[in-house]
């Protein structure tokens, strides 16, 4: 048999999508967006941290006109709602007279705030859905799915065979390889094997390969 009859014919059939597929994909986006929040985890705690000052500021310091008998003047969903309208500057309420806390907060919320949301808050929903600027890290994030695989550490001739008679065998695969430009790398992403790029030789590298939870490994040397 041919290699582009046994590669088409894996093709179709790796194509399928299945439940442990589906289950595999939904893993694979979980830990990808675990990896994006410490990536992003800065900007999301100083989003996070601005939010709560004036959020517990409005709840607890601001009120113009009220008496400390009338405290909070505004409850926790009316201080959310209108710190998120400092955000886009449409900040609704009266000026803090003689607050200088709240005069602050005032002009840092929303200069701040929307300077932490278009640096950190809209980067991560676009690196998020944006799979194509992250092949790296998302093929990390596959590989982090597989459990009782074998990795092959070599994407030359020899490995491409292979990774193509353990896939025929019914074993799920991983690949490490140093070369970015190997031509057999589109083979092995439309076959859906995740590539990890690096020195085999790196434990980091074996780490994210999913060296503790592999069957075996071959290695071209």
């Amino acid at each position: 048999m041919s290699d582009r009859v046994t590669f088409n014919q894996l093709r179709q059939q790796r194509q399928k999508i299945g439940k442990r597929e589906t289950q595999r994909m939904v893993q694979a986006y979980l830990f990808d967006m675990w990896a994006l929040i410490k990536e992003a985890r800065i900007t999301l705690i100083g989003f996070s941290l601005l939010t709560t000052i004036n959020t517990l500021y409005l709840m607890t310091l601001y009120n113009p006109g009220c008496t400390i008998d009338e405290r909070p003047c505004l409850q926790f969903l009316e201080a959310i709602f209108e710190t998120i309208r400092f955000y886009v500057f449409e900040i609704n309420l009266p000026w803090p007279s003689g607050d200088l806390l709240g005069q602050l907060l005032w002009f840092i919320t929303p200069v701040l705030g929307v300077a932490l949301i278009f640096q950190g808050i809209l980067n991560f929903g676009r690196y998020l859905f944006d799979k194509a600027s992250r092949t790296e890290a998302w093929q990390v994030s596959l590989a982090h799915t597989y459990q009782d695989h074998v990795i092959v550490c070599g994407l030359g001739r020899i490995g491409y065979r292979v990774m193509m008679q353990l896939l025929q065998a019914g074993y799920d695969v991983v690949v490490v390889d140093i070369n970015r430009e190997s031509k057999f790398l589109t083979q092995a992403l439309n076959l859906r094997v995740p590539v990890i790029y690096g020195d085999a030789r790196d434990p980091d590298i074996l780490e994210q390969a999913g060296v503790p939870r592999t069957r075996a490994g071959y290695h071209r040397r």
